[in-house]
């Protein structure tokens, strides 16, 4: 294993998104180097999915270039979907929501939705959230609607204060 995982492996393990941060910006870390599994099967990803770091998948997304559609572990079976869901963990699968990812896209190499394990492991948890952010749609839709509405509100205020002024005069 080259120093660079070694580096950044401790660095997720450790909890320091800013070590991480710098590692992956200064070293030039490659998409394919993150992806690449070390001596126990892991890969940067897949341990972010186990340890529950949201930032560290964030920061490997981004600076990293990594595809957390894409299978991270070492034989290839699922993604950063698949393993937030196997691993309980709604932090990661609302922080890939807010990053754009399809949640009931096909997380694994058979093409099964996240939704499919979390009703096989009954994780009622699981489901309950993955059911409100289909239900909220894209993390676009979501936030132009919340957009929408908050201008919706300025303009009803501020069309009150000038009506205010006008009847003051």
């Amino acid at each position: 294993m080259s120093s660079q995982m070694n580096m950044i492996h401790q660095a997720i393990c450790d909890g320091n998104d800013e070590a991480l941060k710098v590692i992956l910006t200064e070293n030039k870390a490659t998409s394919q180097n993150l992806q690449k599994p070390d001596k126990t099967g892991n890969t940067a990803v897949h341990l972010a999915c186990m340890l529950n770091k949201p930032n560290a998948l964030r920061l490997l997304h981004i600076h990293g270039k990594v595809e957390l559609d894409q299978p991270c572990d070492a034989t290839q079976f699922g993604s950063a979907l698949f393993y937030a869901t196997h691993y309980s963990r709604p932090e990661l699968l609302s922080t890939l929501w807010c990053m754009g990812y399809n949640l009931e896209g096909p997380c694994d190499k058979y093409g099964n939705a996240p939704v499919y394990y979390a009703r096989l492991k009954e994780d009622e948890r699981m489901i309950q959230l993955l059911t409100e952010l289909r239900r909220r749609g894209s993390v676009r839709d979501f936030m132009m609607t919340k957009i929408i509405s908050l201008v919706r509100g300025y303009l009803t205020r501020k069309k009150s204060i000038l009506r205010e002024k006008e009847e003051a005069k």
